[in-house]
Order: structure tokens, then C-alpha cells, then sequence
């Protein structure tokens, strides 16, 4: 295609070209608004578990039993202040239902090894005496 057809092309469909162009400006605003959004989203979730992690220390710190039980320790040598910190900031760990329920047959497990009694191994309902 030679200069003069592409020029009498656009000289033509000026309108049309324009169009296209601003639809493909928009559409580049709105493809930017919509990530610039999923970012803005995010940082909202960060910042919300931030001051609620922030909002757990202060609490946990300004407990008054603690400090004085805290201090007690410290004064009389038995710990140290990072002990102390850490053993009282640790993150709760949530548990599934499904590792409760491992935990307590665990410790079901314990108690009858220590009882002697045992679930039979061919599936039966019995008990029997280890």
C-alpha cells in the first residue's frame, strides 16, 4: 500500500479511526483502574491484618496480670524478658477440626498404653488386655 492510498484510507475513515482509537485509549484506562483496584484490595487486606496483629500485641502487652506475674520472673532471675516476649507474643495456631480430633485420639492412644488395654488388630469390637 503506497502513501497516497493510505493517506486518501485515513482521510476517508477518519471517524471510524478515531473511534477505534479512543475505545482502545478506555479500554487501557479501564484494564489499568481494574488491576490498579485488585492491588488497592490487597493492600486493604494487609492493612487490616496488620492493625489487627498490632491491636493483639498491645492488648496482650497491657495485661496486668501478666506484667506482674512477668515482672515477679524477672525480678527473681527465672527468665529473661525475650522468653518472656516470645512465650507471650506467639501466634495462636488454628487447628482444623480434623487435627483436634488426630490430637485427642492421640492422647486416647497414650492413656490406654498406660491403662494395658488395647483394640483387638482383626477389626473386632472387643477389648482386650494387652
Amino acid at each position: 500500500m503506497s502513501f497516497t492510498k493510505a493517506a486518501q484510507f485515513v482521510s476517508r475513515n477518519r471517524q471510524p479511526l478515531m473511534n477505534c482509537l479512543g475505545m482502545g485509549i478506555i479500554f487501557s484506562y479501564s484494564v489499568h483502574n481494574y488491576r490498579l483496584k485488585i492491588a488497592w484490595d490487597e493492600h486493604e487486606l494487609e492493612m487490616r491484618a496488620i492493625e489487627a496483629e498490632s491491636e493483639r500485641i498491645k492488648t496482650t502487652l497491657l495485661d496486668e496480670t501478666w506484667v506482674k506475674k512477668a515482672g515477679e520472673r524477672l525480678r527473681w532471675g527465672k527468665s529473661t524478658l525475650a522468653e518472656e516476649l516470645k512465650e507471650r507474643l506467639a501466634v495462636p495456631v488454628e487447628t482444623t477440626p480434623m487435627d483436634r480430633v488426630l490430637e485427642q485420639q492421640k492422647e486416647l492412644d497414650l492413656i490406654a498404653k498406660e491403662l494395658g488395654v488395647g483394640v483387638s488388630k482383626d477389626g473386632s469390637d472387643g477389648v482386650k488386655i494387652v
